[in-house]
């Protein structure tokens, strides 16, 4: 594990607070050698991961916020809070990746809404709002890219119809939903935009 505090630059072997926490499955205790995969490498933890990508990097593959109706249990959030308000069902995702939320309410196909990320994520401490009958949804973006780009969000569980995804009261694009198929919503985020809000909502 590479880790470490300010002061010592948040790691010996890849110093710098981008690389804090990261983790190989490997070291090198030799000054020069090579690593399984008969790559010159140097005393310290190999560049690659090796077993570990079968469990931590497979848990931060498959790290999910899930809103479930269960059976025994009720209403519960898996890797998140939710509570239930005016405007909505509120759901803040803390599976500490905040890429993909799912919620599985009731019983039946049509209650079942999937939100999966491929870049960005899901702002920190902010909720996820949706409506019961998934009508409308609401939530923010957080992205480390500070340039112009596309955040792609592939959705499914809407019923199907016609969506505008708004930027504030703007429509910045409309999509289709058919039923049980998947539908790729493009976001569009400008330069500097590193929190941004949109709602999804059924067209009226």
């Amino acid at each position: 594990m590479n880790s470490g505090t300010p002061e010592s630059n948040y790691g010996y072997w890849y110093p710098g607070k981008e690389n804090d926490g990261g983790a190989g499955g490997g070291f090198e205790p030799a000054p020069y050698g090579q690593t399984w995969l008969n790559q010159p490498h140097h005393r310290g933890p190999w560049y690659y991961a090796s077993e570990v990508d079968l469990g931590y990097s497979g848990a931060l593959r498959t790290a999910a916020t899930i809103l479930a109706d269960d059976p025994v249990f009720g209403r519960f959030c898996f890797g998140g809070d939710w509570r239930k308000t005016a405007a909505g069902l509120e759901v803040i995702p803390k599976d500490g990746v905040r890429r993909r939320f799912y919620a599985l309410l009731g019983e039946g196909e049509q209650n079942k809404l999937h939100l999966l990320l491929e870049i960005d994520r899901f702002a920190a401490s902010q909720p996820i709002v949706l409506k019961d009958d998934f009508s409308a949804l609401r939530f923010t973006l957080e992205s480390d890219n500070p340039a112009k780009h596309v955040a792609k969000l592939r959705l499914s569980g809407l019923a199907p119809g016609s969506y505008a995804l708004l930027d504030g009261n703007k429509t910045v694009a409309a999509l289709e939903t058919k039923d049980g198929q998947e539908s790729v919503v493009e976001i569009p985020l400008a330069a500097g935009d590193r929190t941004k809000a949109f709602t999804i909502r059924a067209a009226r």
